[in-house]
Parts: structure tokens; C-alpha cells; sequence
């Protein structure tokens, strides 16, 4: 898997948690179809995974950098405060991180 596909997957936590919020909100409502359960059931059988992948990731710093990131959302610069260093050397870390990172 590329460097891109990595960041494109990592950044499909964030959809499939959306898509989740969607639907959990639209069955307060309305009975979910057949499909949009099934939708449902996969949106978070993948949130699971990422998770569970991200948790994967040797380094506690590498795997707290991506945690930040794509599950809470977090910006490098907030990181970088979060951490006490640089946007940049935040960055080199991400890089390092999505590297190290595996998709199952």
C-alpha cells in the first residue's frame, strides 16, 4: 500500500464515523432499511479496525500521533503543542508513522 493510500485510509475513520453518526440519528426516527443496516454494521466494523490498527504501531509516540490525528481530528500544529515541538517535527513523525503503519 503507498504512502497516499495509507493517508486515504486512515482518513476514512473520520467518514465512516460521520456516516455513522448519520444513520444513528436518522434510526432515532426511522426504521433503517436492510441495506442501511448493513452500511451501518460496515461503517463500524472499519472504524474498529483503523482503530485497532492504529493501536498496532510499535512506538507509543508514532501510534499517539496518528491517534491524534485521525481518530480525534487533531491538527500538526495542536500536536506539536501537544508534544512541545515543531509543526515540522511533527510532520517527520506522521511520515514516519504512516510508514511504520499496516493495513491488515
Amino acid at each position: 500500500m503507498t504512502y497516499k493510500e495509507k493517508i486515504d485510509y486512515l482518513k476514512s475513520y473520520k467518514a465512516n464515523l460521520a456516516l455513522l453518526r448519520r444513520l444513528e440519528s436518522r434510526e432515532k426516527f426511522f426504521r433503517l432499511s436492510d441495506a442501511e443496516k448493513k452500511e451501518k454494521n460496515e461503517a463500524l466494523w472499519q472504524t474498529e479496525k483503523v482503530a485497532e490498527e492504529i493501536s498496532l504501531v510499535a512506538s507509543p509516540v508514532l501510534r499517539q500521533v496518528l491517534r491524534e490525528k485521525y481518530i480525534n481530528g487533531a491538527t500538526f500544529s495542536a500536536l506539536g503543542d501537544t508534544f512541545g515541538y515543531s509543526t515540522r517535527h511533527i510532520q517527520r513523525l506522521h511520515k514516519v508513522a504512516v510508514e511504520e503503519f499496516e493495513v491488515l
